[in-house]
């Protein structure tokens, strides 16, 4: 079948590229980078070789028009026939920063568009296109997003920030740059992706249309991106 991997130029990302290079069943792989022609880009279609089982695709989690853009086009792709239902999807596209909070043109704050928000859309817009027989979406989570665990209870935010919507989109902006603010929002994105996945797949376990679909969890620690 068809597998979709985001974020296939980071350190875990192409970590898994070279461990599915090592397979030897067959199988078709969508790896999806931000821009085509960007310097990652040209490295990981050189890493791929003659290895036709691969193809880059572009996908800017940034920008949810690029999200329903890519999404369409593997839709129809698979329903035309010319590629195989996916049997996997991995969310590993994830973004963290030491700066001040900034919006994407969509107007959400940038780690919570692309660490949950474009993958929500892609996930669902994705759904039509999936084995029926057995699919699998793994999202690539963290630790992080209990705000009981260690590292959160060291961060001097106010608790509201972890439990009101509006905040989460639009945080407030610090006065300076702060690795604890940038930390802070990439846990409260961490924590609504796993909000989303308990709530699909109660979802999808009540449809006989999607009930052989399982939604996992992989938290890798830190890993150098």
């Amino acid at each position: 079948g068809t597998i979709v991997v985001t974020g296939a130029t980071g350190g875990l990302g192409k970590a898994i590229v070279q461990r599915m290079k090592q397979l030897d069943h067959h199988f078709e792989a969508v790896l999806t980078v931000r821009s085509l022609s960007s310097v990652k880009g040209n490295d990981l279609r050189a890493s791929l070789g003659e290895d036709k089982r691969f193809c880059i695709w572009q996908l800017d989690l940034e920008n949810l028009e690029s999200v329903r853009t890519f999404s369409m086009s593997l839709r129809i792709y698979i329903s035309s026939g010319q590629m195989k239902p996916i049997t996997a999807i991995i969310c590993n596209a994830g973004f963290m920063s030491r700066l001040r909070p900034k919006s994407t043109q969509d107007g959400y704050e940038r780690a919570f568009q692309i660490n949950y928000l474009g993958h929500f859309l892609m996930v669902n817009s994705l759904l039509p296109a999936v084995a029926r027989h057995h699919c699998r979406v793994v999202f690539v989570t963290s630790f992080t997003h209990d705000p009981t665990c260690l590292r959160a209870k060291l961060l001097p935010l106010p608790q509201k920030l972890w439990v009101e919507t509006e905040l989460m989109i639009r945080p407030p902006v610090p006065r300076r740059n702060s690795t604890r603010v940038g930390f802070a929002i990439y846990a409260r994105s961490k924590m609504c992706l796993m909000m989303f996945m308990h709530a699909l797949q109660e979802q999808l376990d009540q449809s006989a249309q999607f009930q052989n679909i399982a939604i996992l969890a992989v938290d890798p620690g830190f890993v150098g991106a």
